[in-house]
């Protein structure tokens, strides 16, 4: 929360772990914010430590809150929008 891009933009994401079949990030995002449809690469798990989100996937919306987790298969599109200032950790496992 103390980084300028946090302040300056609706939300932020720093990487705690990569190698070449791993990615985990920590996101943060701000109150009414989307990170808009995209794919992943590979499977995802969505992890939220803090907060309330919608995780839309598949014309489906899964509500998710503290300790909740939900997980795609690689290139399903899916977005996310914060019901209030919420923290998740999203895990890309890219099988080679």
């Amino acid at each position: 929360k103390q980084e300028t891009t946090w302040a300056d933009s609706d939300h932020n994401s720093i990487t705690v772990f990569k190698s070449d079949t791993a990615t985990i990030v920590l996101i943060g995002i701000h109150k009414n914010a989307e990170l808009k449809e995209h794919t992943a690469i590979g499977n995802i798990s969505v992890q939220v430590l803090d907060g309330e989100i919608n995780f839309f996937a598949e014309q489906q919306t899964f509500a998710l809150g503290k300790g909740q987790m939900i997980t795609l298969e690689a290139n399903i599109p899916h977005s996310v929008t914060a019901l209030k200032e919420s923290f998740f950790l999203l895990t890309l496992v890219i099988n080679k």
